[in-house]
């Protein structure tokens, strides 16, 4: 933990997702988003955890990332650490703030067995979520939605993934 994660540094929790907590880390370089998850051991403790999730199945979207990262409009990736253990304090105070003001589908970091391995995923900050992003206008509407279709344009041609919109 003490390699992706100082103490003095800033902590907040900020999302959830369903296999991952998204928190917001401050230190004096700046800002990244940390998006831990816990993986899921074959068998034992936690291994039927809802939470968390079959490392091969998140192997793909680290490749993604990885390839992404260039391209305007893709979150810029910068690594992914395996880690050992339970989460630090840092970690637990963050998730305590978050959960007093939100129900929280995860469970207290505290609960993890001292082997549980994570993953964490670190990325640039790329400012206000689209959730809590307040669109007032229709030409904000047009930009957002070109933007997106270009980011996924360019993303295509360099990775060659289909992208359907139902």
């Amino acid at each position: 933990w003490t390699d992706i994660l100082d103490e003095e540094w800033g902590l907040e929790k900020i999302a959830e997702s369903s296999y991952a907590e998204v928190y917001k880390v401050s230190n004096s370089d700046g800002t990244s988003i940390l998006k831990l998850m816990a993986l899921r051991p074959p068998t034992g403790p936690g291994s039927q955890r809802e939470t968390s999730v079959d490392v091969t199945s998140v192997v793909s979207e680290v490749l993604i990332m990885d390839m992404m990262t260039e391209i305007p409009g893709f979150l810029e990736f910068k690594g992914a650490h395996v880690i050992e253990g339970k989460p630090p304090r840092a970690i637990r105070g963050a998730y305590d703030a978050h959960a007093a003001r939100y129900e929280s589908f995860f469970p207290q970091p505290s609960s993890y067995q001292r082997g549980q391995l994570f993953l964490a995923l670190e990325l640039g900050d790329a400012g206000t979520d689209m959730e809590h992003f307040s669109v007032t206008t229709i030409s904000q509407i047009w930009d957002i939605f070109f933007g997106i279709v270009i980011a996924l344009a360019h993303g295509e041609e360099l990775a060659s993934f289909e992208v359907s919109f139902i």
